[in-house]
């Protein structure tokens, strides 16, 4: 463990509880660099966790968003990460620009079918935002986007020869796929599968709302209320131009 943090926030039905989080090294095989945290009470000294998982709970289901912490004096839990992974992060294929940080988000505590859940919304700048529909070009390399879908559905960023995708599938997993988004040959880890793709089981049913932040060489999703989050690098060798939305009940829909 390593950049730990500690805050307090309130759940939904007004309890103060304390969350811990933690910046984990994991071994290359088993994803490298991710993010865990725990729900529990703070006496001042000790950590006490009481909500119990069977496996760690990650705070962000992609491979780039570590060592992530919280400001300080702030009335709101707000939290921004670093926006990579130590298992590839020296050879990012940048030039002399190498790093960069997520989005600010603001963080709080959900219900869900599966027990109480950190979630996050990131900030986003106070402009009007271009609608956008499937098929049409893209706005230029920093966008937000909206979907909601009554089912599974496919989005895909692209330029001529590359693509990004990203969804929801037919077993209610969310998932993305970078293996054929950009470079990758930089690195051996960043080109394996285990750091190409993502699959995530979905906690709720019904409509999806996701929201997506692209800002040139990060992909930032956040779906059911930030309680599913992902956060992935992609290298195109030429600017995404379209966005491609697969799905019969599937929509672009205006950010809010």
């Amino acid at each position: 463990y390593e950049c730990p943090d500690i805050f307090p926030l309130t759940a939904p039905n007004g309890e103060e509880m304390w969350v811990l989080t933690c910046s984990n090294c994991y071994p290359v095989e088993e994803g490298g660099n991710r993010m865990q945290y725990f729900l529990g009470m703070f006496d001042g000294n000790t950590f006490h966790r009481t909500a119990k998982w069977e496996e760690p709970m990650l705070f962000d289901q992609g491979f780039d968003n570590y060592a992530a912490v919280t400001f300080a004096g702030c009335r709101k839990s707000i939290q921004m990460g670093w926006a990579a992974n130590w298992t590839y992060a020296g050879k990012l294929p940048t030039g002399e620009f190498c790093g960069q940080m997520t989005i600010a988000r603001e963080l709080r505590l959900a219900d869900t079918p599966k027990g109480m859940r950190l979630a996050s919304t990131p900030i986003l700048p106070q402009i009007t935002f271009k609608h956008l529909t499937s098929g049409t070009e893209l706005p230029g390399q920093c966008f937000c986007l909206h979907i909601r879908a009554e089912g599974a559905f496919e989005a895909r960023l692209e330029n001529e020869k590359e693509h990004f995708l990203f969804g929801l599938d037919n077993d209610e997993n969310f998932y993305t796929d970078r293996s054929k988004a950009g470079m990758k040959d930089f690195d051996q880890n960043f080109s394996l599968d285990l750091y190409a793709r993502t699959k995530t089981k979905r906690l709720f049913r019904g409509t999806v709302e996701m929201t997506i932040v692209f800002d040139v060489s990060i992909v930032e999703i956040f779906a059911d209320s930030g309680t599913y989050v992902n956060s992935t690098l992609v290298y195109p060798k030429e600017p995404y131009t379209r966005l491609w939305l697969i799905g019969a009940q599937a929509d672009i829909a205006p950010l809010a």
